[in-house]
Order: structure tokens, then sequence, then C-alpha cells
């Protein structure tokens, strides 16, 4: 599989690059990687954890790194399982990128993962 860019095979970076992720990964346990359409990636202590996005009609990308992240960030403070984690962040930046605007109405099936369980 190629880069979009079209330069080196994913998986692959030049040597310099390289020396800079290994030391970026030794100083940090989590490093979360958003790749659009191909869903996301955390690295966790060693673990590596993937996760698809959903298909779906993109009409503006205006906060959907937002609503990622927030999930991401509730996910992870709540100790959930990273799977889990990922994929709910992947749904809830898909659905703000199927809309037009930055904060669309989220449907309660995308925000009922993220609230605690006692409620």
């Amino acid at each position: 599989m190629m880069a979009k860019s079209g330069s080196l095979p994913i998986g692959f970076v030049p040597a310099k690059q390289f020396r800079t992720r290994h030391a970026m990964m030794r100083r940090s346990h989590r490093v979360c990687v958003t790749r659009a359409e191909e869903g996301a990636a955390l690295w966790d202590r060693g673990e590596l954890t993937t996760a698809p996005a959903p298909h779906v009609e993109v009409k503006d990308t205006v906060g959907a790194g937002d609503a990622f992240m927030a999930g991401l960030m509730v996910g992870l403070t709540r100790g959930m399982d990273h799977r889990r984690v990922l994929e709910n962040a992947c749904r809830l930046g898909a659905y703000v990128a199927s809309h037009y605007g930055a904060t669309p109405l989220l449907p309660s099936e995308l925000t009922q993962p993220l609230r605690p369980s006692d409620s």
C-alpha cells in the first residue's frame, strides 16, 4: 500500500524520521494517529490497536477531529477497552464529517457509550 502523497510505502520512513519517531515513542506512553477514511491507530505502552472508520459521505470536516478527540479522551480517562475507545471516537468523527457545520446534534446512540455506566 502506498501513501497518498505517492512517497514511500506505508511502514517505511527515512532513517532521520525513524529516529525522531523512535525517540518520541520512548518518551510517550500513548500515541494516537487518525487516518481519515482508514480509521485510527492507538499505540499504548507497546500495544497497537486499530479501528476502521465508518463509511460516510463527507460533507464538512470542520469539527471532526475535535469530535474524535473528545471520544478518545473520554474513553481513555474512563479506562475503556482501547478497541472500543477507537471505534467510538471514529464513529463520532465520521458523524460530524457527514454533516455541515462543526457541531451537529449528536444522536444518543453515539453519546451513550461515553456516559458513565451508572447513568
